[in-house]
């Protein structure tokens, strides 16, 4: 049976393995020797860090070999301190010829002031002719955490005496680490302390050196003895961190120089107003008063605009500030502060004299006085809107009234008015009105006109507010007087195709069944095409087309006509004017040809809205058109137009209802009609 065992080349010391073989034949050959080093790392605040160790082999490399290693928690490090997945055991090859591998073992940064920590990672022979020199090395996690120096300063007081130089000594104290540390301090005159009031050469900022096992330290602050009547004054120092791990508690301390002056004369300045008047100028007169001692002595003022008065209530040159000087015995002083009239309705305004000690000895027992401008302009008045009278003629329309209706209308002030609102709720015609151009119109189109005889008349009435500049306003009354004029024909059409013609009057033609023509000519016509493929033609006149069922054509002509194109795929041209293209529920597939963004709207009526849009290039001119979806059915398409947000939509009146609100995405809404439709 073999037998063998692992001994060293006594010259080179490299591990060979002697194998007795059957026969007693002696077998040597090269193994393996593989050591593993120690590993450190310092663990940081956060994240991770890699201990790293070195696996090393020696003697024979030209075989591969194999070992398995184990992370043991052996020491005083544990679970907790290794990284989030971090890898406690695995296998290590070794290729033919290589020497070094490494393990890492990934630990895990903390705050936590503590000892180092230790793992030990032990290896294992796993394949090939393995000799473990050292099969165990230790890791150590190195904190870098230590104990913080809490550090406070004390406050500090002293009392200024009369000359010469007393110590402000303030305590500084820390806690917690003692190891050796640094701090900066700076001395603050953020109180009522100044310059004035420190020794000469009294020292600002320096630097505080904490030896170690060092727990407490002090600053200095030499201040200046004086025989100045005054208060108590405070300054302060703040500490600020140099070097070592310290935290301040408290960072500043407040240095308090203790008055010991006797006080001689006190002083006090009174308040004072004046009515501001409507021009010129007037005068607040502080009178600045004192009492206890009389020697002579000066202030300092200044006039503070800390409250509701501005430097364009003061008149031109205004003295802002100045010196008053008591003469020996004198009691009393004036400040005079000239303020400016204006007719500016406001409420009063106030600013502020303070006085400051210049030279004798003063103590101010009121040392601000407030001046007080007193308004004296009336508030603004409502407007005076009157009434008016207009006259129109039957089916026409008045030109822009504003001139008219505020011809007579006036302000107390004289402030510049405008039309706010019209109410027309009642009104017969109908009133148009657009605030921003503040164009107003009334439409004598009331069903009730239309049976006026020539030369006869009836009345309607609306209401318009005016406001004035400061919003206030008043609401007048115009009576409306229309004329009745000579109607035009009526022609009903029969059941081939017809054409029918109007005149220069009010004209209403009704087409009927077949594909019929409607020509209005002049006037104010009223044309319904019916059933068939129809083909209508407003003329001149405001005029108001019907296109019904069927494919139909409607062209309104010169003036403001308002186009139903009905069921159908229809064709629409409003003219010249400023048109309406109405849709409602019985709505095709409309195509207007010359719809204008400046003049022309499109009226939803029953309550129809814009589902959605879209452009394309209906008609494959090279020109983009607005396509306008509709949510009860059908569209309505615009030539030539783009862009939704230059389309006025409106609600409007319906043959049939009443609509009430605008949809679709639309930036503009032109001005609504305000009373009666069709």
């Amino acid at each position: 049976m073999p037998f063998s065992r692992v001994m060293r080349d006594p010259i080179r010391k490299n591990p060979m393995r002697e194998t007795i073989l059957q026969d007693d034949i002696l077998a040597i050959e090269a193994v393996s020797q593989l050591s593993i080093g120690d590993a450190s790392v310092v663990e940081g605040d956060s994240g991770t860090r890699n201990l790293v160790f070195t696996v090393t082999r020696s003697g024979s490399t030209a075989d591969a070999v194999s070992v398995e290693y184990g992370v043991n928690l052996d020491g005083t490090a544990s679970i907790g301190d290794l990284a989030d997945g971090a890898v406690l055991a695995g296998t290590l090859d070794f290729a033919a010829g290589e020497t070094t591998r490494t393990i890492v073992i990934a630990v895990k940064g903390d705050t936590v002031i503590e000892a180092n920590e230790a793992l030990s990672v032990q290896l294992y022979p796993l394949s090939g002719d393995i000799v473990l020199a050292d099969d165990t090395a230790t890791g150590t996690i190195l904190n870098d955490d230590v104990l913080l120096s809490h550090v406070s300063i004390s406050d500090a007081s002293v009392v200024e005496g009369d000359s010469g130089t007393r110590n402000l000594v303030f305590t500084v104290t820390r806690t917690g680490g003692t190891d050796a540390a640094s701090l900066e301090y700076g001395i603050n005159l953020d109180g009522t302390a100044s310059i004035g009031d420190l020794a000469d050469g009294a020292i600002l900022a320096g630097t505080l050196d904490f030896a170690a096992g060092e727990t407490t330290r002090t600053i200095t602050l030499a201040v200046k003895g004086d025989t100045v009547v005054e208060g108590n004054e405070a300054l302060s120092v703040q500490l600020y961190p140099l070097s070592g791990d310290v935290v301040l508690d408290d960072d500043t301390g407040t240095g308090t120089i203790l008055n010991d002056d006797v006080l001689p004369s006190h002083i006090s300045i009174s308040d004072a107003s004046v009515v501001e008047g409507n021009n010129g100028t007037r005068n607040l007169v502080f009178t600045v008063t004192r009492t206890g001692g009389t020697d002579a002595a000066s202030l300092e003022y200044g006039v503070d605009l800390d409250g509701t008065a501005s430097i364009g209530d003061l008149a031109d040159g205004a003295v802002l500030a100045g010196s008053l000087d008591f003469a020996a015995g004198e009691t009393s002083k004036t400040i005079t502060v000239a303020v400016k009239g204006d007719t500016a309705v406001e409420a009063d305004e106030a600013l502020s004299v303070r006085l400051y000690p210049l030279s004798g000895e003063i103590v101010f027992d009121d040392h601000t006085g407030t001046g007080t401008i007193l308004n004296d302009d009336q508030p603004n008045q409502s407007p005076a809107a009157h009434h008016d009278a207009v006259a129109v003629n039957e089916d026409a329309t008045t030109a822009n009234l504003w001139s008219t209706l505020l011809g007579n209308d006036s302000d107390p002030e004289g402030q510049p008015l405008s039309i706010s609102a019209v109410n027309a709720s009642g009104t017969l015609g109908h009133v148009v009105f657009d605030a921003s151009t503040q164009k107003l119109q009334y439409v004598a189109d009331a069903d009730a006109f239309d049976a006026l005889a020539p030369g006869a008349t009836a009345t309607d009435s609306f209401t318009y507010t005016v406001t004035d500049a400061g919003g206030l306003t008043s609401t007048a009354t115009v009576n409306v007087t229309v004329t009745g004029i000579a109607d035009g024909v009526t022609h009903i059409g029969t059941t081939n195709d017809d054409t029918l013609n109007g005149t220069a009057g009010e004209d209403t033609l009704w087409g009927g069944l077949g594909n019929d023509t409607l020509n209005g000519l002049g006037g104010h016509d009223l044309l319904d095409g019916s059933l068939g493929k129809d083909k209508l033609d407003g003329g001149d006149g405001n005029d108001t087309l019907y296109g019904g069922l069927g494919r139909d054509e409607l062209r309104g002509g010169n003036g403001n006509d308002v186009l139903y194109g009905g069921l159908g795929k229809d064709k629409l041209w409003g003219g010249a004017g400023a048109d309406s293209f109405h849709v409602s529920w019985l709505e095709g597939n409309d195509t207007v040809y010359d719809f204008s963004t400046t003049e022309d709207r499109i009226v939803l009526d029953d309550g129809v809205t814009v589902s959605g849009t879209s452009v394309t290039d209906v008609n494959s001119d090279g020109v983009n058109d607005l396509i306008l979806q509709l949510s009860l059915g059908g569209s309505v398409t615009l030539l030539g137009v783009s862009n939704a947000s230059q389309v006025d939509v409106v609600t409007g009146d319906s043959f049939w209802s009443h609509a009430s609100s605008v949809t679709g995405a639309f930036d503009h809404v032109a001005p609504v009609e305000l009373a009666h439709g069709f």
